[in-house]
């Protein structure tokens, strides 16, 4: 039996992106399948870690005070105490000194390909020592697009056979809601018009300001009939934008539970995604999932991603996104050719598939 580690310091109560994923693919494979494997996974996490009732393996708490103290030093000690032969960390760092094999994971590289962050002096000093060294010192990195590694790539000069491309999935709980959970829902968060939804966080690369502009400037009667509600953003606040025009002020959800979310894109008439860059880019997805339409931009790997299943628009132009936004709403058969489109899409991205391309790339590095 391979005895394999993993970082789970994500598991903190609220998941993430990084946390569902690890939680999907955990939940998917089972001690049954990993056993079939001839994998053993031992699960490091810190005080703070909070593992997900149904996830049962063996953990170890590794205290931490310091972040840089626990990825080198504290986690060096427990792979060499439980005598490891593979160290799998779902961020783009890993301890380096070790002599075990690792893997590490770079979901994207928006820091380094966005102007907003890469002109930032610490991002630099990150993205060009610490972050060239973890690569250096990986085995194997995991990315989620080809656009994401061809981008890891350019900016580091890695082998192409260095990185393996896993695809994130869809949660087994995204499907049509029906009326009921529907109505429930819009109940819960007093939505009382037809909206427009957006989920993800609020970072600048998310591009929320020019949604709302682009929201701002739709005609009134849209506007009359259509919330644009805005699900996950955390403390964004949009009072930087000019002119808004509070009759019609965003609906702000700062934080969804994961059990809401299916219910909530199953009541929306369209997902609205202008993010400036995604490494995947999963909310389009589940979206898709629900039945819910979607339009996007078209930047880095949406297209990859989201396939024709969705309209796309240039993130930057907020008239442009107007005009897509304006389209489907107006024409039930592009709407309905998207809903069915878009749920053929989400078909292709199950968490089965996810799990068994994983535990192959494990397989790959334990045995090289």
């Amino acid at each position: 039996m391979k005895r394999i580690g993993m970082d789970i310091r994500e598991f903190t109560g609220k998941m993430t992106g990084i946390g569902n994923f690890l939680y999907t693919f955990l939940k998917t494979m089972g001690k049954k399948e990993s056993s079939r494997y001839g994998f053993e996974f031992i699960l490091f996490g810190n005080q703070h870690t909070i593992i997900p009732e149904d996830i049962n393996y063996h953990f170890v708490m590794v205290r931490e005070i310091l972040p840089f103290y626990t990825d080198q030093i504290s986690l060096l000690c427990a792979i060499k105490k439980y005598n490891l032969d593979l160290f799998f960390s779902p961020y783009p760092k890993i301890p380096v000194f070790s002599k075990v094999k690792k893997i590490s994971s770079i979901f994207d590289l928006t820091y380094l390909i966005l102007g907003q962050y890469k002109n930032k002096i610490k991002n630099k000093i990150y993205s060009y020592l610490l972050l060239n060294l973890y690569i250096r010192n990986s085995d194997k990195i995991i990315t989620l697009s080809k656009n994401s590694k061809k981008d890891i790539i350019n900016n580091f000069q890695v082998s192409s056979e260095k990185i393996s491309v896993v695809s994130l999935c869809i949660g087994e709980n995204y499907f049509q809601a029906d009326n009921e959970g529907i109505n429930s829902i819009k109940k819960k968060y007093n939505l009382t018009k037809k909206y427009i939804l957006y989920i993800g966080n609020s970072n600048p690369h998310k591009n929320l300001n020019r949604l709302i502009e682009c929201y701002n400037i739709l005609p009134d009667n849209i506007r009359e009939e259509y919330h644009l509600v805005l699900g996950g953003i955390g403390g964004y606040k949009p009072d930087n934008i000019k002119n808004i025009d509070k009759k019609y002020s965003p609906v702000l959800l700062r934080y969804i539970p994961n059990d809401d979310l299916p219910k909530l894109y199953s009541g929306a008439e369209l997902f609205v995604f202008p993010s400036l860059y995604e490494g995947f880019g999963l909310p389009p997805l589940e979206a898709m999932a629900c039945g819910c339409p979607v339009v996007s931009s078209n930047t880095s790997s949406m297209p990859e991603v989201l396939g024709d299943a969705c309209a796309y628009f240039n993130p930057y132009d907020v008239k442009e996104m107007r005009y897509k936004i304006e389209e489907v709403l107006a024409n039930q058969n592009l709407k309905n050719e998207l809903k069915q489109r878009g749920l053929d899409r989400a078909k292709l991205f199950k968490p089965e598939s996810t799990t068994e391309q994983l535990l192959n790339i494990f397989g790959e590095i334990i045995n090289k």
